[in-house]
């Protein structure tokens, strides 16, 4: 939760509550701390013990007794930063790219009102980073043009393959 006082930060997830332990784990191995953005775990009284009747669900859903939400997250300064979600997570040539943050550089790109990045299938990179993007009026973008304003702003691996512009994204 969020701190009432001069201490809270909007952004932010917030502290863990009291009795309630956060841990932000290795996605690759969760019995490690992750040293950046990892998986947040949770563990306390009032964490659910499992689904009923579900014994495989609750295994996939804990590790080591600690409750994987999976979200992805670090910490910055005592407080819980999102990144995103595991599932959402892309995987391109061993990397791990985070949609959400690729999402934020092309957002900001002059001309682009609105981006939605996924992964799709790619057989020699396991995933390839692609960019859908909703333009303002009278707006042309090409793929050379998104490669070059997100090159000093993302890691090579994290700019997209492709792109594709369309008239909307849907919402839910």
């Amino acid at each position: 939760g969020s701190p009432v006082s001069n201490e809270r930060r909007p952004s932010t997830l917030g502290v863990p509550f009291p009795s309630t332990e956060v841990r932000i784990a290795d996605p690759e191995d969760l019995s490690k701390d992750a040293e950046g953005i990892g998986e947040i775990l949770v563990r306390g009284p009032q964490v659910f013990k499992g689904y009923f009747g579900e014994p495989e669900e609750t295994a996939q859903a804990f590790h080591d007794g600690w409750l994987r939400t999976g979200d992805l997250a670090t910490w910055e300064d005592g407080f819980i930063v999102m990144a995103d979600r595991a599932k959402e997570m892309i995987i391109q040539g061993g990397f791990n790219v985070y949609p959400t943050q690729v999402e934020d550089v092309l957002r900001a790109m002059a001309g682009v009102r609105d981006v939605a990045v996924v992964g799709m299938p790619d057989d020699s990179r396991g995933e390839s980073v692609v960019a859908a993007l909703v333009l303002e009026p009278d707006t042309t973008v090409d793929l050379d043009m998104v490669r070059r304003w997100a090159y000093d702003k993302l890691s090579h691996y994290a700019i997209p393959k492709s792109i594709t512009v369309v008239d909307d994204l849907p919402r839910s």
